[in-house]
């Protein structure tokens, strides 16, 4: 390629001229491997993207080199060396290529060090590394180290720097980490939501928290959070704290305090109450809560073209319960996910031996799927299913534990809590049995700012889980943004859904605006 340029005056400016010559274009030939390669090569081969016929680029090449070093110090392997050669072939018009492998020793974690803290406790980092001191290194291990402690969001960079140790064999490993010059945020806000209006938002919250270090209670790695918002349908507080690690354990505790309350179109609901949370993380991607809870639930207000279920909840009931729930998370990252999976399956247990003045349960499955497709676009495919039922004297679930379908956090493309059974009005009365399917496609538009998605979505709430029907699934597709403003760190989301097959009387296609709050 030849690049090649000129100026001319253009008034009180300079005009710039670039004339570019692309040139030929040389395709990759075959790909060969020398050394000590400790794996056939047909196995190398496979990582490799830049193929026989594959248009030749350094940049291809460098990927290349970084997936075989990858999969030898995934092995152990930290100091392995592997040189790409590349060569054109004037017989075959190809650039012939090769890999130099020289794996070198396995090597063992002699030493953790960890610099650049200031704030932060050494063992909140600590606790982050999935290596120890004896341990055989492994790459995935570095690899997941990294990615929790960027997840904790308390360091603008983390960097690994390789030591040597007391032996060609033994390597120490230096985290350094540049913290932020703030992990706790004051925040006040407006905004609006396609689910909630208008809303305004004021917010205290240290994500770095510690309660036993005063003045500053900063380097704890325990999140406090007190919120409240106002708007037009949605009110309330809450206070909440969490700590992780108990004694650097992987034991979280936690609670919450609350006073809610949500305008619904049908009727007006508050919810005032608290819950604590326990939690073990089992290993690196298993772990398991328990979550009791004590809350008032208030329904009033409710209108007269509403559905007649809706009267039955009238007035105040306390509702105690407890949830277990077990769940797996093997995602790279939880700010930044481009491939892994989630799932959590969750059993809510309401009244009976609890007490209060409602007997139900609930059981609740999500699995959520990523996978990159090239260097741009990445795939989630998220499944949520849920049943509910009643004990005891308690003829119905109440409405507001029950499943309703249609909007922005479900199927988009229909009104908000328009689908799934109806009373004898032909009024949504919320179901007791959901299944719900939504694809993503996204990739960034401009850095990880703003973000392009294209989805699918598809989705039903029935009465009774006998009552499932394929055929009543009702179906969407649709295009949207993902905004992430870095100084007021509020996800806006912006879907345009088009439904497949719309309810009567409503229009085919419904814009969705939707503010998440991180409060």
């Amino acid at each position: 390629m030849k690049v090649a340029g000129a100026t001319r005056p253009a008034g009180r400016h300079l005009e710039v001229d670039f004339s570019i010559e692309e040139g030929r274009r040389y395709l990759a030939g075959p790909v060969n491997f020398s050394g000590d390669l400790l794996h056939t090569p047909e196995k190398l081969r496979a990582l490799v993207r830049m193929k026989d016929g594959a248009p030749y680029s350094q940049a291809g090449l460098e990927a290349d080199r970084s997936a075989l070093l990858n999969l030898y110090r995934d092995d152990g392997y930290l100091k392995a060396r592997v040189e790409p050669v590349a060569v054109f072939n004037a017989a075959s018009e190809r650039v012939d290529l090769g890999y130099q492998v020289n794996p070198g020793p396995v090597v063992e974690v002699e030493g953790i060090e960890v610099s650049g803290n200031t704030r932060t406790r050494e063992g909140v980092i600590r606790r982050e590394i999935k290596l120890a001191p004896g341990d055989r290194f492994d790459g995935r291990q570095l690899r997941r180290s990294i990615e929790n402690l960027r997840d904790l969001n308390y360091f603008e960079d983390v960097n690994i720097q390789p030591e040597e140790g007391s032996a060609p064999e033994k390597a120490v490993l230096n985290f350094e980490v540049k913290e932020r010059e703030r992990t706790g945020n004051l925040m006040f806000g407006a905004g609006y939501s396609s689910v909630d209006g208008l809303i305004g938002l004021l917010a205290v919250e240290q994500n770095n928290f510690d309660w036993h270090n005063p003045p500053s209670f900063i380097g704890g790695g325990q999140t406090l959070r007190l919120s409240s918002d106002f708007g037009r349908q949605r009110q309330g507080y809450s206070l909440s704290f969490t700590n992780p690690y108990i004694y650097d354990r992987p034991v979280l505790f936690g609670f919450d305090l609350y006073d809610r309350a949500r305008d619904y179109d049908e009727f007006d609901e508050r919810r005032t109450g608290g819950g604590l949370r326990f939690g073990r993380r089992v290993n690196n991607y298993w772990s398991v809560s328990a979550m009791p809870r004590a809350e008032r639930v208030d329904v009033s207000d409710i209108s007269p073209f509403a559905s007649t279920e809706y009267l039955k909840e009238e007035g105040e009931n306390d509702i105690y319960s407890l949830t277990l729930a077990a769940a797996r998370d093997t995602r790279d990252s939880r700010l930044r996910t481009t491939r892994g999976t989630r799932q959590e399956l969750s059993y809510k247990y309401a009244g009976g031996w609890l007490g209060g003045d409602r007997d139900f349960w609930r059981g609740d499955y999500d699995f959520t799927y990523y996978r990159k497709l090239g260097p741009a676009w990445t795939f989630s495919s998220q499944t949520r299913l849920g049943i509910a039922d009643t004990m005891g004297s308690t003829s119905d679930v109440p409405v507001y534990e029950r499943y309703f379908c249609g909007g922005a956090r479900t199927v988009r493309g229909y009104e908000d809590r328009s689908l799934g059974p109806l009373d004898a009005s032909g009024l949504a009365k919320g179901g007791n049995f959901t299944l719900i399917q939504n694809l993503e496609f996204s990739r960034p538009i401009y850095q990880d700012i703003l973000h392009l998605v294209l989805f699918a979505d598809s989705g039903q709430a029935w009465w009774r889980a006998n009552d499932f029907d394929f055929s009543e699934l009702k179906s969407s597709l649709g295009a949207g943004l993902r905004l992430k403003v870095p100084i007021f760190p509020l996800p806006i989301k912006l879907d345009y859904g088009y439904a497949l097959d719309p309810l009567p009387g409503e229009d085919s296609g419904r814009w969705h605006f939707l503010i998440d709050w991180w409060f």
